[in-house]
């Protein structure tokens, strides 16, 4: 049917219903309603997860508030926008405005959090927090959802139909408007705005209404009516003033921007070439300070601000047509505009503003899918829309029944009364206690069954639904002592999730958390959350590993909820390395190494010493601090000490040897095992030498040193030095007798001597050194060197330098000057004889 034959039939129908026109000639008949054509329309797009309030700034800029994840964003029309980071402590707030020095934020709350008024500085930073209300004469409590900044007093619209005034220097409450000029409730203010003059106007979303006060507060009127067309309202959320008369109306539901006169009169559609200005979720329009015809709307549906302008001739020429009849235009198709359809009539009210629950309009993370059709059949006490999910599929707003009474109705007995639900159940068609709700769609082991599908193997799977509750009855200390994990929604969420499997955190170290308190302590468990960076090892990401956003460290990234293998759920790397490899791949070396044979969980050497899930944070987690001392602060003792697994029956650090911790002047303290030992490549000493501290030796040893000895030959770092203990002789030449004795088997290049102490009295008759010996060191009987002049033993040290040769000599260890004059001053001729008798046995 042409236009033209639709107005005539429209014509006809009138005149038969006895138009009250009478007689006189018919006006004329539009079928669409008025229209305001706004010019210079531009778009600029957001990267924000849910915008939910708009600020109009001088030049042509704009701020925008995204609560979820905290950031504002500062722009133009053109040119790049600005993010500003939050800070936690603004909550999730829905609406922002300027105040004197500032901003205000408005965080309206919920079941887990209070609500909260936040002042903000010039440049961002938190000022001041007020908890608004503190004497509690609300009831229920102050949720705010929109406000303005009088100074000494914040004017407050929330929630529950109440228009709140609110003293900023204590919070209390100084005056409460919660009724119309009809002494009817107001139902829940979104915005409100101040009016020349004086006075108020404030949009109630559930009315639908725009209310009128005067400058105390008081009511003076209303306008709106509920439709789905032109010129009605169904849920509006947001108003600014055009010129001092005309209020321009933002509905999130009708997704248009319609003026309106003070009497309630409508003025037209804001449009594009006489098409409505079609936006998805409007929750904002603000006029720009500066510049009266500029406006700006923000639609959340997407995350976009659309800037444009509203001539005045072309809101005059709107005006001159009121009283001209028209026919409805309608905005929404009603037919699809039903509960659950698309999400779209429960979006109206669960976006903060209406109600507390708002998670699903986080665009940026993952909720149940919604208009697909389900890949097998479901339950018919589910209800589908053309074969499609919709969101009443598993959510009734009139009621809910029980699981057996489901069951019932499944059979075909339908005499079931519905039980009422409560919001706090979020009215789920069945209950979603012990995952009874998902279980009747999805498997008893959701997460078994995706093994099997992924094929089987030796992969396990966190334990769901039924059986997770028989494991927590099992597992003792894993659970808290308060809300324990013991349904799918524990852990997922239908609303909100941050990964596919619906998550409800992407920061699981807190969702794990939940049932698993101790392994989340983070002085006794593996960080979560770090990043990498200079001091934290980087993934090799051919392993491909979880991590968080950011790229932190997850509960995930070590443990696989699905296909996990072992008790622990561990994941194995895609680069097939063990697990903590991945990541530390300076320590590739442990698997080959003596360490590498203490093999822990899933046979990773890692986790022999480690504990990742009981050891201190502060002490890299090892696993065993029994025997830990001052000089064994890494509890290396725990296994090579007396008690120990690997204890030596030679081998006695901590017993016999270097002593630990120790410090001598000019040398570098020994503190502990690691000053020596790199625990990770046990077969390989971590100090190039033992000169690393003993500087003067290391210059003795690089000029030759004791021959083909090396340090630990004499000075073993565990052990008690060799010495020859059947042969009576100073303790110093027992030592060296230890090695150079030719009884003892220590390889046919070491030099040996028959006879091994110097025969007493070796002095003068009068106890004095001969003068010859004043250069020689002697010892005590103990093994001590004696002070110079001091009358001694005789000991191979005597004559030989046992860390190498004479700086002027470098061809013997022997001690200089002139190693004869002390024999020859006692032996004359026979000196020779005795020293090749005694020293050159081979040549005797």
């Amino acid at each position: 049917m042409t236009r033209a034959a639709r107005l005539a039939v429209v014509a006809l129908g009138l005149a038969l219903a006895g138009c009250p026109w009478g007689p006189e000639p018919l006006p004329e008949l539009r079928d669409g309603a008025p229209t305001v054509d706004a010019a210079r329309l531009t778009r600029v797009n957001l990267d924000t997860v849910f915008a939910s309030d708009l600020v109009a700034l001088p030049g042509g800029r704009f701020a925008v508030l995204d609560g979820k994840q905290l950031r504002l964003h500062v722009g133009a029309e053109e040119g790049a926008l600005e993010q500003i980071d939050g800070d936690p402590a603004w909550g999730a707030p829905l609406r922002i405005a300027k105040s004197a020095d500032g901003w205000l934020l408005l965080d309206a709350g919920d079941r887990e959090r209070l609500s909260a008024l936040t002042w903000v500085g010039q440049d961002w930073t938190t000022a001041e927090l007020l908890g608004p209300d503190p004497d509690g004469a609300l009831d229920p409590p102050l949720s705010p959802t929109c406000g303005l900044d009088l100074g000494d007093q914040v004017v407050i619209g929330d929630r529950f139909g109440r228009i709140v005034w609110v003293n900023r220097a204590d919070g209390s409450v100084t005056r409460i408007v919660a009724l119309d000029r009809d002494d009817e409730p107001m139902g829940s203010i979104t915005d409100i705005i101040a009016l020349p003059g004086g006075g108020w106007a404030a949009v109630d979303s559930l009315g639908p209404y725009v209310h009128l006060l005067d400058a105390e507060g008081r009511p003076t009127g209303r306008f709106g009516r509920y439709g789905l067309w032109a010129g009605t309202m169904k849920k509006p959320k947001s108003i600014a003033l055009y010129g001092d008369d005309i209020f321009v109306v933002a509905d999130s539901a009708l997704g248009v921007v319609q003026l309106f006169t003070a009497e309630g009169e409508f003025v037209g559609l804001v449009a594009v070439d006489g098409e409505p200005l079609r936006l998805g979720h409007p929750l904002a329009v603000r006029r720009a300070p500066d510049q009266p015809h500029l406006y700006y709307a923000l639609d959340a549906d997407g995350g976009s601000v659309v800037r444009f302008w509203l001539p005045r001739e072309t809101v005059d020429a709107a005006v001159d047509l009121l009283g001209t009849r028209y026919l409805r235009m309608p905005l929404v198709d009603a037919e699809r505009d039903t509960v659950g359809v698309g999400g779209h009539n429960c979006k109206q009210c669960h976006d903060g503003f209406l109600s507390s629950v708002w998670s699903g309009w986080d665009l940026g993370r993952e909720s149940h899918p919604v208009d697909i059709a389900p890949e097998k059949a479901v339950p018919p006490f589910f209800p589908l829309r053309d074969g499609e999910i919709t969101c009443d599929t598993c959510h009734s707003p009139h009621g809910t029944v029980g699981l057996d009474a489901a069951i019932r109705l499944e059979h075909g007995d339908d005499a079931l009364e519905l039980e009422r639900a409560h919001p706090a159940d979020t009215f789920t068609r069945i209950s979603a206690e012990n995952s009874d709700i998902c279980i009747a769609c999805h498997s008893d082991n959701a997460h078994q069954a995706q093994v099997e599908r992924a094929g089987g193997g030796d992969g396990s799977a966190h334990p769901t639904g039924r059986e997770l509750l028989a494991a927590l009855d099992t597992v003792v200390g894993e659970a808290t002592s308060g809300d324990t994990a013991t349904d799918c929604l524990s852990c997922h969420t239908p609303h909100g999730g941050t990964t596919e499997p619906l998550l409800r955190s992407l920061d699981d170290g807190a969702l794990c958390a939940s049932c698993h308190e101790r392994q989340a302590r983070t002085r006794t468990n593996h960080p979560l959350g770090q990043r990498p960076g200079d001091d934290v090892p980087r993934p090799d990401r051919h392993a491909k590993l979880t991590l968080a956003r950011g790229g932190g460290v997850l509960c995930r990234t070590c443990h696989q909820l699905v296909g996990g293998t072992g008790d622990a759920l561990l994941r194995e790397p895609a680069n097939g390395t063990m697990l903590c490899l991945a990541c530390h791949d300076d320590r590739k070396g442990v698997p080959t190494s003596r360490h590498g044979r203490v093999r822990g969980a899933q046979g990773i050497p890692c986790l022999g010493c480690h504990d990742v899930h009981g050891g201190h944070a502060d002490q890299e987690m090892l696993r065993t601090r029994k025997h830990a001392s001052d000089g064994d602060p890494d509890g290396c003792l725990g296994c090579h000490g007396p008690d120990g697994r690997n204890r030596s029956r030679t081998a006695r650090p901590g017993e016999r040897g270097h002593a630990v911790p120790v410090s001598a002047a000019g040398m570098d303290p020994v503190e502990d095992c690691g000053t020596c030992h790199d625990a990770h490549l046990a077969d390989i000493p971590k100090v190039d030498a033992c000169g690393d501290c003993h500087a003067d030796q290391q210059v003795e040893q690089d000029r030759g040193g004791h021959g083909r000895a090396v340090c630990v030959d004499c000075h073993p770092a565990h052990e008690d030095a060799p010495r020859a203990r059947n042969i009576k002789a100073n303790p110093i030449s027992q030592r060296c007798l230890g090695c150079h004795a030719t009884i003892v088997d220590a390889g046919p290049e070491t030099p040996r001597v028959s006879s091994y102490e110097h025969p007493a009295p070796v002095f003068a008759p009068d106890g004095e050194r001969w003068k010859p010996l004043g250069k020689l060191p002697l010892f005590a009987p103990d093994g001590s060197l004696v002070p110079p002049g001091t009358n001694g033993d005789l000991t191979c040290a005597t004559c030989h330098r046992v860390h190498g040769p004479d700086p002027d000599e470098a061809l013997t260890g022997l001690r200089r000057p002139e190693w004869r004059e002390p024999c020859t001053a006692c032996h004359g001729a026979e000196a020779m004889p005795f020293y090749l008798y005694f020293h050159e046995p081979d040549r005797r």
